[in-house]
């Protein structure tokens, strides 16, 4: 999990140095899908459920700071998009937590 959000949190920060905004949204939505893709797959044990929480909890803050810096430049629709996600990966969790 921490190997494929780094790669991605490197490639929005190269993005983002070489003024490509959109490309660097797409980096951490790339990552948000990731986490939505591992949490249908992965979260079988508790280990796996925190590390998946933590991951996310990384991604929502590097999110936050992104967009604190860029709002005006990120395009609607991958904001809209971010939204989305968040929203799935949050009622994805909630089911876990009702499950136990």
């Amino acid at each position: 999990i921490a190997r494929v959000l780094i790669s991605n949190f490197n490639l929005a920060d190269c993005y983002t140095a070489l003024g490509e905004i959109s490309r660097a949204a797409d980096c951490y939505l790339a990552a948000q899908h990731f986490l939505l893709n591992a949490g249908r797959q992965l979260c079988v044990d508790d280990a796996s459920r925190h590390a998946l929480e933590h991951a996310n909890a990384h991604l929502v803050a590097l999110w936050a700071n992104f967009v604190k810096l860029y709002m005006d430049e990120i395009p609607y629709e991958r904001q809209m998009d971010w939204h989305h996600g968040n929203c799935e990966l949050r009622a994805t969790a909630e089911q876990a937590v009702v499950r136990h």
